[in-house]
């Protein structure tokens, strides 16, 4: 059905496709209304910040188990999570995730360790030391 503005009859626009909700479903409770509750997907070993975007599609927040932390949950891996995958909760629920930071090793050395020179290889580059002037 057109709209006029002003004179004009105007075509309605295309009414743009919803996403699609894999996790979502909707369950009567006792007072007979209808509650949106997702089954949690499984974020244990995915990046934290891979889990959060995750989460969030999903219609969940992800929080670390102390919410007041001086660190977010963005770096590093999951590694345990509360309440379990599959269980049902209500949309943009808490889940509780624990990260375990992995500090990266050796990453930022850049000088080459191995092969250690053979004794005496450097002294042929040194001049000998010889009297003080």
């Amino acid at each position: 059905m057109a709209q006029h503005l002003g004179g004009l009859a105007v075509p309605p626009s295309p009414r743009p496709s919803l996403p699609a909700r894999p996790f979502a479903t909707y369950h009567r409770r006792g007072d007979h209304t209808l509650t949106d509750t997702v089954a949690i997907p499984d974020f244990r070993g995915m990046q934290a910040l891979n889990a959060w975007l995750a989460g969030h599609d999903a219609g969940l927040l992800l929080q670390g188990p102390d919410p007041d932390g001086p660190e977010p949950v963005m770096n590093g891996i999951v590694v345990r999570q509360h309440p379990l995958p599959g269980a049902l909760l209500e949309r943009w629920g808490t889940v509780t995730v624990w990260v375990h930071h992995d500090p990266g090793g050796e990453s930022g050395v850049h000088e080459p360790r191995r092969p250690i020179p053979p004794a005496g290889a450097l002294g042929a580059e040194l001049p000998e030391p010889g009297p003080s002037r």
